[in-house]
């Protein structure tokens, strides 16, 4: 599978956080690589500037839209989020875009 976008990355990123545990962005990171099948290449692949891999501008930019635009994830510590009872409720949504997020408010 190619990168997907940060807006495909949305769901797959809320749903293993219903545990309630806080979750490291690394632990997160080889989660979420797993789930969409990204080969080694894939997830080396380098945004255009070459700061960043495409994957992990992917979802830190989920991660961000998850916190401020719906309030469904909270990052109590560095580094680390976890769901808040919004995302709770939203995370048996089936739409994984920007509007299925105010939506689930």
């Amino acid at each position: 599978m190619s990168d997907p976008d940060f807006q495909t990355v949305l769901r797959p990123l809320l749903v293993p956080l219903s545990d309630e545990r806080i979750h490291a962005n690394y632990e997160t990171l080889a989660a979420r690589a797993g789930h969409f099948e990204l080969s080694e290449d894939e997830r080396a692949a380098m945004l255009p500037s070459g700061q960043q891999s495409v994957f992990v501008n992917r979802v830190v930019r989920a991660q961000v839209h998850l916190k401020a635009w719906g309030g469904l994830i909270d990052l109590p510590a560095r580094a680390g989020y976890r769901i808040t009872p919004a995302g709770r409720a939203a995370s048996s949504r089936k739409r994984t875009n920007r509007s299925w997020i105010p939506q689930a408010l």
